[in-house]
C-alpha cells in the first residue's frame, strides 16, 4: 500500500453521484503521494482546487471540495487520460503539475480537443487513494463508465477503486435509477385509456408493436410495451427494453445536441455560412452563400425536403457531392420547409467543426454521461434479432431491413448521418428528455437549452425552434401541450414531446413502416395518445 493514484469525477448539480458513505470507506492517504496535486491541503484530505472566484464546496462528509475551472477540458475526461488512451492528441491546454501528467507545449487551435467549461452545478474534484494490484478485467470495468485513472503504472490499480467505479457504473447503466425514479406500479390503472389506444392501433395495423415511456416531474410513471415485432403471431414480443430505429428523432438526440454542445463551448457560430465549412456547397447560385448553420437548424435554408441521393450516389463523398449540388427551392430565411437534406449537410458540417465523427462525439459527450448505454448508431450484429424490422425493402436493398437504419441516404453514408441512423430504447430517450427538462444537466447549461428550444420568430409562421419542433395546430402532440413545449417526430413511427411547464415527456417508439411504409394511421394515434396521457395525469 505504498502507491497512490488520482481519480477524477464529475458530480452533477442534481445531487451526488453516489451516497456520502462511499467517501467514508475509502482509504484516503494523500501524504504518500509522490507528487500531490497543487492546491490547498485540508487536514487529512487531498489537494483541492479553487473556482475562479475562490468559491468552496463541502460534501456531506465534511470534505471540502473546490471546483476547478482553470482547466477548460471536459470534466469527464482528464487531458492526461485522453492522451494516454490515444483518442486525442496532446491538449492545447497543458495539464497542471500533479494532474497526472507533465506540462507540455500548447498545440495550435486546430487541435481536436474540444474544451467544455463545467456546466452549472458541476464541479471537478480529485482525491488520492492507496493502490494495490488488480486484475485487468476489473480495471476495464472501471474505465468503461467515464471514470478514468491517472498517475500510476497500469499494473497498480486498486481493487477498492475498481469496486467503487463499478458501483457507479451500475448506477449509470440503469438510467431509470439515476435520473428518473420509477413509479410504474399503478400504470395499468392510471393509463388504461392510453394503453387501450395502443392495443387498438395494433389491431388496426397502424403498427405491429410499440413502447411508451412517460416521465412526469422526474418520475417514470409509465413504461409499457405492446404488440410484436411484426404482424406475424409467431414474431418476438416487444419488451420494454426493445431497441428501435429512431429515424428523424436522431436529429434532436444526436445532431442538435451536438450543435448545442459546440455552441456552448464557443466552437459553433450559428450565423456561420455553410460554405465556410463545406466549400463544395457554394456552386454558382449566390444565394447559397447566405445559408447558415442557424437556417439549417431552423429548416429555413431553402434546401429541398428530400431527395433520393442514394439512387445515383453511394458512399460518403458521393452523397456529399450530390447533396451539395441540389438547387435551392427558395431564398434562404424566407420560408420554413422541413429538410432532411439540410440536416444531412449539418451533420457533416458539425463533424468538420469538431474534427470527429458524429457517432463518436455523441457517444462520448452525450450518451455516456447520461447513462444511455444502448443508444448508438450502427448497432452491432448481435443486436439485430432484438430490434424490430422497419420494412421489407423490395426497391433498393431487396431484403429485410432490421438492425440497420431504414433511411436509404443515411444507409449510403454508412449508417451515421445528421438526419437519421440512431437506435435506442424508449427509456433512454426518456432519460435524454429528462436531461432537457432539468435544464440540460449534466451535459448542457440551462440557457443553451432555452435558446435552442424556443420557437424561432423568422420565417413568419414557422413552428420550428433550433433543431426542435414546437406544437402547431393541429399537432401530433395533441391539444394539451403548452406553447413552450418542444419535440420531434420520426418517419419510422417514433416521437418525443417535452413540456417544461408540466415537467412532462412522452416517448413513443414504433415500427409503423412495417412492412411497406403504407400505413399512415399513426397520425391519428399520436394526438389521441398524448391527450389520453394528459387526462390520466390530471385525474391523478
Amino acid at each position: 500500500m505504498d502507491r497512490c493514484l488520482a481519480l477524477a469525477c464529475t458530480v452533477p448539480s442534481q445531487g451526488t453521484l453516489v451516497s456520502p458513505s462511499a467517501y467514508r470507506v475509502l482509504k484516503i492517504n494523500p501524504s504518500k503521494a509522490s507528487k500531490p496535486c497543487t492546491g490547498r491541503q485540508e487536514s487529512g484530505y487531498p489537494a483541492l482546487y479553487e473556482t475562479r472566484d475562490g468559491g468552496r464546496r463541502e460534501n456531506e462528509t465534511g470534505m471540502e471540495i473546490r471546483p476547478d475551472y482553470r482547466c477548460p477540458t471536459s470534466a469527464r475526461f482528464c487531458q492526461w487520460e485522453r492522451r494516454r488512451r490515444g483518442n486525442l492528441p496532446d491538449c492545447r491546454y497543458p495539464c497542471r503539475p500533479g494532474f497526472g501528467g507533465r506540462r507540455k507545449q500548447a498545440l495550435p487551435a486546430t487541435s481536436r480537443h474540444l474544451p467544455r467549461p463545467p456546466a452549472s452545478g458541476e464541479f471537478f474534484f480529485i482525491f488520492l487513494l492507496a493502490a494495490s494490484p488488480v486484475s485487468s478485467a476489473a480495471k476495464q470495468a472501471a474505465e468503461k463508465v467515464g471514470l478514468y485513472l491517472a498517475g500510476i503504472p497500469g499494473n497498480m490499480y486498486s481493487e477498492l477503486l475498481a469496486a467503487y467505479c463499478y458501483s457507479i457504473a451500475t448506477v449509470q447503466s440503469k438510467p431509470n435509477s439515476s435520473s428518473l425514479a420509477t413509479y410504474c406500479a399503478e400504470q395499468n390503472r392510471q393509463f388504461a385509456r392510453a394503453f387501450a389506444l395502443l392495443e387498438d392501433a395494433i389491431r388496426q395495423q397502424a403498427f405491429p408493436g410499440a413502447v411508451l415511456a412517460v416521465a412526469h416531474r422526474g418520475n417514470l410513471v409509465a413504461h409499457k410495451a405492446v404488440g410484436r415485432f411484426t404482424y406475424d403471431p409467431c414474431s418476438p414480443v416487444v419488451e420494454p427494453h426493445t431497441i428501435y430505429d429512431l429515424a428523424s428523432v436522431s436529429k434532436v438526440l444526436a445532431t442538435t445536441a451536438m450543435a448545442m454542445l459546440l455552441f456552448e463551448r464557443g466552437l459553433l457560430d450559428l450565423e456561420l455560412p455553410l460554405v465556410e465549412v463545406l466549400p463544395e456547397f457554394a456552386g454558382h447560385d449566390p444565394r447559397r452563400a447566405t445559408v447558415t448553420i442557424r437556417s439549417l437548424l431552423a429548416h429555413s435554408s431553402g434546401l429541398p425536403a428530400y431527395a433520393r441521393l442514394f439512387v445515383a450516389a453511394q458512399g460518403r463523398e458521393a452523397i456529399l457531392r450530390a447533396a451539395c449540388s441540389l438547387p435551392l427551392e427558395c431564398d434562404p430565411g424566407v420560408h420554413a420547409e422541413y429538410s432532411d437534406i439540410g440536416f444531412l449537410l449539418l451533420g457533416i458540417a458539425l463533424e468538420k467543426i469538431a474534427s470527429e465523427p458524429l457517432d463518436q462525439f455523441c457517444g462520448r459527450e452525450i450518451f455516456t454521461p447520461l447513462g444511455m448505454v444502448r443508444t448508438r448508431f450502427r448497432p452491432p450484429p448481435e443486436w439485430r434479432d432484438k430490434i424490430p424490422p422497419t420494412e421489407h425493402d423490395l426497391k433498393f436493398r431487396m431484403r429485410l431491413v432490421q438492425g440497420e437504419v431504414q433511411d436509404e441516404n443515411a444507409a449510403s453514408l454508412g449508417g451515421v448521418a445528421g438526419h437519421a441512423g440512431l437506435f435506442a430504447p424508449a427509456l433512454e430517450v426518456a432519460v435524454f428528455a429528462e436531461c432537457m427538462l432539468r435544464g440540460g444537466s449534466p451535459i448542457l447549461q440551462t440557457r443553451t437549452v432555452e435558446w435552442f428550444t424556443e420557437r424561432q420568430t423568422t420565417p413568419p409562421g414557422t413552428s420550428r425552434a433550433l433543431g426542435w419542433d414546437t406544437p402547431s395546430r393541429p399537432s401530433q402532440s395533441g391539444s394539451c401541450f403548452s406553447s413552450r413545449s418542444f419535440g420531434h417526430l420520426g418517419y419510422a413511427g417514433t416521437s418525443l414531446w417535452i413540456d417544461p411547464d408540466r415537467r412532462l415527456s412522452v416517448t413513443l417508439l414504433t415500427n409503423r413502416t412495417w412492412p411497406d411504409r403504407q400505413s399512415q394511421l399513426i397520425k391519428q394515434v399520436r394526438p389521441a395518445l398524448h391527450d389520453a396521457i394528459w387526462r390520466a395525469l390530471d385525474a391523478g
